[in-house]
């Protein structure tokens, strides 16, 4: 039998193997979801809980994160790049079915609304998967807090929670992918652009600048909501997050006080 047979036959036995103690530990998990729902005490057998830790460890991570498709950039040339922020992977969070998974490194492509996870595969080396959009409930990236929602106006997807309250502050980040006006590059990316919004009665409604926004209230607040921008010096499209956050707190304060 010659080198690549024996090969091909290591390759394919090690490969059967991987998946069939994946498969182990996916029943063992099962196993102990069953286990904690039936019983009133949370003890678990220790070494189910250190086999798992090997595997995971020499295997890659978690299963349920590892849930997507392989990362490809298709556009290699482009000029610019599709992600928020830099072209670069952050240490972030990220909640998958309700699982929270801590310092994983993610970068937000806003062109597609797609998360890039950057991983330490088994082998030792790196690998990019596009996780699955419907499975995540939120992630925390550079600081800031992205979560799904799906309002009737819109199609599901990602926001920036700016402010959290009875109303409170969101944004959209997107970008568009562009017809290129060199021979070097066919494509290029457009710069980064925030759609920002406030959610009032469970509805989305857009703003651009203070007028907008103070239109958004019943007329009564208008004066005070228009003055408290003024002596704070806050304009709108270029406003911080936390000058918004303490606009949207006095908005609050002002409607709940009456």
């Amino acid at each position: 039998m010659n080198n690549f047979s024996i090969q091909t036959i290591f390759f394919f036995r090690t490969s059967f193997m991987k998946m069939f103690i994946r498969n182990i530990f996916i029943f063992l998990d099962l196993f102990i979801l069953q286990y904690n729902y039936a019983q009133s005490t949370n003890i678990i057998d220790s070494t189910v809980l250190k086999w798992k830790s090997y595997f995971n460890h020499f295997y890659g991570a978690d299963y349920n994160l590892m849930n997507g498709i392989r990362y490809i950039n298709i556009y290699p040339s482009a000029e610019g790049h599709p992600f928020l922020g830099e072209d670069r992977f952050y240490q972030g969070n990220v909640v998958i079915n309700n699982q929270l998974f801590r310092d994983v490194e993610i970068k937000y492509d806003i062109c597609n609304q797609e998360i890039i996870l950057q991983y330490q595969h088994f082998s030792g080396g790196t690998d990019k998967i596009i996780l699955v959009k419907e499975f995540i409930d939120e992630f925390v990236m550079d600081g800031k807090l992205f979560r799904k929602y799906n309002f009737p106006e819109t199609v599901p997807g990602f926001y920036q929670v700016v402010s959290q309250s009875n109303i409170y502050c969101l944004y959209y980040w997107e970008k568009d992918l562009l017809k290129g006006s060199s021979v070097q590059s066919f494509y290029k990316y457009s710069p980064e652009r925030k759609l920002s919004y406030l959610v009032i009665d469970n509805k989305l409604r857009s703003f651009k600048g203070r007028r907008s926004f103070v239109k958004l209230f019943p007329p009564e607040y208008h004066k005070d909501i228009m003055q408290f921008l003024k002596s704070n010096k806050i304009w709108i499209r270029d406003a911080d997050e936390i000058k918004i956050r303490q606009l949207m707190a006095h908005c609050n304060k002002l409607i709940q006080g009456n």
